[in-house]
C-alpha cells in the first residue's frame, strides 16, 4: 500500500474541518435547529457577511466562485465564520 503525506497550513485545516463538520450537520438539521447555527454569533449570513466587510452581496458571490473567500453550506443556507471573515479583511486592507 502507497501512503501519501500533503502538507497542508493549521489555517487550511481548520477550515476544512469546519466545512466538513457544518456539511455533516447539515444532514441532519431540521429547519428549527439550522435557525439556531444561523443565529449563531460565530457565523454569518451573506448579507451580515457583506455588511462586515463592506461589500455587496454580488462581490461575496463573485468571490466564492473564483474561490477568493469561500462561504461554509448549511442546506441551502450560505455561512461565513467570523474568524475567517476577520482574517480575510486583515489580510485584503
Amino acid at each position: 500500500m502507497t501512503k501519501t503525506v500533503y502538507q497542508i497550513e493549521a489555517d487550511d485545516l481548520e477550515q476544512l474541518i469546519i466545512r466538513a463538520v457544518v456539511d455533516a450537520m447539515s444532514q441532519y438539521c431540521t429547519p428549527s435547529n439550522t435557525q439556531a447555527v444561523t443565529d449563531s454569533p460565530e457565523m454569518l449570513t451573506r448579507d451580515e457577511a457583506a455588511k462586515f466587510l463592506h461589500v455587496t452581496t454580488a462581490t461575496l458571490s463573485n468571490w466564492a466562485k473564483v474561490g477568493y473567500l469561500i462561504p461554509t453550506r448549511v442546506g441551502r443556507r450560505v455561512l461565513y465564520p467570523v474568524e475567517l471573515l476577520r482574517q480575510f479583511a486583515t489580510n485584503n486592507k
